[in-house]
């Protein structure tokens, strides 16, 4: 089976980690543990597929603020999207 890590890379195959699915691990575990604390349940919400609004709601912020923190978000794991985000947040044990 074909697994790929969060920064799209092949893993090994059948689930076995390789030392670079180790280091990509390590990697991505960085650069969440770079987001200020106030970021991380934010990305968890996106990470379980919730929309802006419903983080908005779960986490008591407006709609613009849930934005800008998605984008802060984005720039700081360096990724373009909430599937993305999900992988590195994944990768890093996170969620």
């Amino acid at each position: 089976a074909d697994r790929r890590l969060a920064d799209g890379s092949p893993g090994a195959a059948g689930g076995t980690p390789t030392m670079n699915d180790r280091f990509q691990s390590e990697r991505c575990r960085r650069r969440v543990n770079s987001l200020p604390s106030y970021l991380v349940p934010v990305l968890a919400s996106l990470s379980e597929g919730n929309g802006y609004k419903q983080i908005a709601a779960e986490l008591h912020l407006s709609e613009m603020t849930v934005r800008t923190y998605i984008e802060r978000i984005y720039s700081r794991l360096g990724v373009q999207s909430a599937v993305q985000a999900t992988r590195v947040a994944v990768a890093a044990e996170v969620v």
